[in-house]
């Protein structure tokens, strides 16, 4: 939950934004980023690949000292070397 929406955040999108990037109801995303909801299979895959990060990275990364798009690039890079 934390993740989904410091990604948002990171990425400059409201939950209306991602919830039709990702194909559900914006109240649905909602519900993800407040964890009272679980992201199906289909949903992560969508995530995933709107913020460019694998599955892993999605639901274990640790964004919290991310803070835009260039730092998030860079991490990514960091940790593919």
């Amino acid at each position: 939950a934390a993740n989904m929406r410091c990604l948002r955040e990171i990425y400059d999108y409201s939950q209306e934004d991602v919830s039709r990037l990702i194909h559900v109801a914006r109240q649905t995303y909602s519900n993800y980023e407040r964890g009272k909801g679980l992201p199906d299979t289909p949903t992560l895959l969508y995530l995933s690949e709107v913020y460019h990060l694998t599955i892993d990275q999605l639901l274990f990364g640790d964004f919290s000292k991310v803070h835009t798009r260039d730092d998030l690039i860079r991490e990514h890079a960091a940790r593919s070397e």
